[in-house]
């Protein structure tokens, strides 16, 4: 029943949230929606909503400008985020075919496998190092408990090297 409680609120705390947000960004562009923020203030924003529940999901996407640092990895994605990615875009199956791979970045003390479109992750691992910081252009869809805590999902929708070009 609490699972169920937190659900109902996750529901509808993003409903809320997607009102709002589409009030505000209506006059932005595709790219100026994306403020600079860290993942960390989405999930303190998000922790009580979260709860116990065992799925989140979000209609407003907190498009994000994230400064991270690139940890030298990358993977297929898990099984437990490619089902979550299957059931966020269960009507949007473009969108879920853009994801299969995932990069290990951290900000601040915390690291995150990031699920990245597959046509950025040749150029990331061209132009980004092991160890060097850039920005993400990321979004967050949710999260879901996995098998010892809840996992925040956020995507990479584009990225700044912050290289100067020669």
């Amino acid at each position: 029943m609490k699972t169920i409680k937190s659900i109902v609120l996750a529901i509808i705390f993003s409903s809320l949230s997607f009102v709002a947000f589409n009030v505000e960004g209506a006059e932005k562009s595709t790219w100026d929606r994306y403020i600079n923020r860290t993942f960390q203030s989405i999930i303190e924003q998000h922790r009580e909503v979260v709860g116990g529940a065992d799925i989140v999901t979000s209609m407003h996407d907190f498009a994000s400008c994230v400064t991270v640092v690139y940890m030298g990895k990358h993977r297929l994605l898990t099984a437990s985020r490619a089902r979550f990615l299957d059931t966020f875009y269960i009507d949007k199956s473009k969108m879920r075919a853009l994801y299969e791979s995932e990069v290990l970045v951290r900000e601040g003390k915390r690291q995150f496998w990031l699920p990245i479109q597959k046509e950025l992750l040749p150029y990331l691992l061209e132009e980004v190092k092991e160890g060097q910081q850039f920005v993400v252009f990321a979004t967050w869809l949710g999260g879901y408990k996995d098998d010892k805590e809840f996992e925040w999902v956020f995507t990479i929708t584009a990225f700044d090297s912050l290289q100067k070009e020669k």
